[in-house]
């Protein structure tokens, strides 16, 4: 399996993210569902929202009792979503990818404890996979296109394994309009300790708008883009919060890094630069992201 500097930075990530005995016994135990909540009139809790969202995904990908389709989770995790339609929407094939090693093995262990046998997992990219072309009725990537390295790319894959009049569904984080600011990238680039050229990070930060000529260049049609925190679909305070929480973890393990080969020297005037960073980062995060659906049609 062949990974860009990107794809090797977000499987190490979520390699250690599930390597944690307790959290691995915990999913096993409660099998429930990581990602945001998709709140409607009558959920009244985190829960029911996230089990909204999974049902959401079922909505948008148009599927019934009668549906007799294949469909790839792609970037599945741990696989909670695609084991949650596969048991709902029994006579569909489920397929679900990740580059995560740890997170294919938790996937095929919920499997065997759900007893449900229309899914199966594997570790590789979703950027190049081994189906073959006009293989899947439906795609849906539930918050993991923002993990390809290439927009581009992954558009150009998944609607030549998607068959004809085929639906594309993808639920994530994009900016609105993202400005490419030299010294935004670099601070991201130097935080995430990324190989990658500045230049090679264009086809990474993409925005909402760019991504849609992507898909209507690859002649996708129908295509329907909904700002979801606009409708209050999704929690305009617990998108912030994510994005804090994920800063401040960014910034103790980079602080951790460097004070173990400079203790002393560094040791205070470190956290007032990294706190520096960080809140610009926070700032044009919290100004330009927008969770948002995305619905099309492979012509």
């Amino acid at each position: 399996m062949n990974l860009t500097d990107l794809e090797n930075e977000a499987k190490a990530y979520y390699d250690k993210l599930w390597s944690n005995p307790k959290r691995i016994h915990k999913i096993i135990e409660e099998i429930p569902s990581w990602h945001f909540g998709f709140y409607e009139k009558g959920i009244n809790n985190s829960n029911e929202a996230k089990i909204n969202m999974m049902d959401y995904v079922g909505r948008l990908l148009e599927l019934d009792d009668e549906s007799f389709m294949k469909i790839l989770d792609a970037g599945s995790g741990v696989g909670t979503t695609s084991l949650y339609l596969a048991k709902k929407y029994s006579n569909c094939i489920f397929h679900g990818i990740t580059i995560s090693h740890n997170e294919s093995i938790i996937a095929g262990i919920l499997q065997k404890k759900s007893k449900i046998r229309n899914v199966q997992f594997q570790q590789g990219s979703y950027m190049k996979t081994s189906y073959k072309n006009n293989y899947f009725d439906r795609i849906f990537a539930l918050e993991s296109v923002i993990y390809s390295p290439n927009k581009k790319e992954f558009v150009k894959e998944m609607y030549r394994i998607l068959k004809p009049n085929g639906k594309l569904v993808i639920l994530d984080i994009f900016p609105k309009k993202y400005q490419f600011n030299p010294l935004s990238i670099k601070i991201d680039s130097y935080l995430y300790q990324r190989k990658n050229l500045d230049r090679n990070l264009k086809n990474y930060y993409i925005d909402i708008n760019k991504f849609k000529k992507f898909l209507t260049t690859e002649k996708f049609v129908e295509i329907k883009i909904h700002n979801l925190i606009k409708t209050g679909n999704i929690k305009k305070s617990i998108l912030f919060i994510s994005i804090i929480l994920s800063s401040y973890a960014l910034l103790i393990t980079k602080l951790k890094t460097i004070n173990k080969k400079r203790p002393f020297k560094y040791k205070f005037i470190l956290p007032f630069i990294f706190f520096v960073l960080i809140l610009y980062k926070l700032l044009i995060s919290i100004n330009s992201n927008i969770y948002y659906s995305i619905e099309a049609i492979k012509k």
